[in-house]
């Protein structure tokens, strides 16, 4: 990335899904991520934890692309 296009805001997300809905999650925040790039986000990291848990991490250019995406 560039200077221009750095992240300066991150937001972090953390999940403990039901037995059997991962895959359903993984498709949702892939279709979620791609719809958001459209709207200003530099896109989304998505990872399963050894405690079962599930981590997250979405980029935006400022809070405000962020609030004005969500809008």
């Amino acid at each position: 990335m560039t200077s221009s296009t750095q992240p300066a805001f991150i937001v972090q997300y953390r999940w403990k899904l039901k037995p059997g809905k991962e895959q359903q999650f993984i498709d949702a925040w892939s279709i979620a991520t791609k719809a958001l790039r459209e709207l200003g986000s530099f896109g989304s990291r998505l990872h399963k934890g050894p405690d079962d848990v599930w981590y997250g991490y979405a980029q935006w250019p400022s809070a405000q692309a962020r609030d004005d995406a969500l809008d």
